[in-house]
């Protein structure tokens, strides 16, 4: 590929303030906190199969990778069974072949680009329906089959759940309101899944809702989109 850019679509985010967790939800969403989030752009898309494989098979540093997790296969099908420690490395080397950084979301920015200025349960509304998201299915679908939200993102309820940057935290004062990823030293510390799956209740697909993991395993239903950070 001459222009590695052009790989992946993306979407300009707004900055603004939210109010970050639910009330209604998981106790692991609350309580309720005000963030403000800078301005970033975000893929407006899940990574796809097509994309994956581009990465891993034009590099020598992609050895390690597998061209074809996924074990549902289809070009236009978000990859599936991706661990956090494998996003990280796709995109170090994405962003050698593009000269660009590119990272994970924070938790934070994620919850403020699925809820598009939206403080009910989904992007939109308090219910989610059939024709808006890919949830309780048989099997996954390609991205972009289903609405983008106000921001005009799609699938960021359901399909996979989307792994963040930051390492998993219950909620309390410490931290952060400024929009960056909680972070400690621990290698192995749980990571953070939002989202949803394909063939998840739409409880699990909510805006506010949070998954912690491994970083390391491989597990049906985990893909990922990231960010590309605008330069202050």
């Amino acid at each position: 590929m001459d222009n590695w850019q052009n790989l992946i679509e993306f979407v300009d985010i707004p900055g603004g303030v939210f109010l970050m967790g639910s009330n209604d939800g998981h106790d692991d969403e609350k309580p309720i906190r005000e963030v403000t989030v800078p301005p970033f752009r975000m893929s407006k898309f899940l990574v796809t199969q097509v994309q994956w494989r581009a990465v891993v098979n034009q590099s020598v540093y992609a050895q390690s990778l597998n061209p074809d997790p996924s074990d549902i296969s289809g070009d236009d099908l978000p990859v599936d069974a991706v661990s956090w420690d494998e996003a990280q490395e796709w995109l170090v080397i994405l962003g050698l072949l593009a000269g660009e950084l590119y990272r994970l979301p924070t938790e934070a920015e994620w919850e403020y680009a699925c809820r598009a200025g939206m403080q009910s349960a989904f992007a939109f509304g308090d219910h989610l329906l059939p024709e808006q998201a890919c949830f309780a299915q048989d099997a996954p679908v390609p991205v972009g089959s289903y609405p983008p939200n106000a921001f005009g993102l799609y699938d960021m309820h359901g399909l996979l759940w989307e792994w963040c940057e930051d390492v998993w935290h219950e909620y309390d004062e410490t931290l952060p309101t400024d929009g960056t990823a909680w972070q400690e030293e621990d290698e192995d510390a749980f990571r953070v899944l939002r989202g949803g799956s394909w063939n998840d209740d739409p409880k699990e697909c909510r805006s506010a809702c949070r998954l912690e993991f491994h970083p390391s395993p491989q597990m049906n239903g985990f893909g990922f989109r990231f960010v590309w950070p605008i330069s202050s």
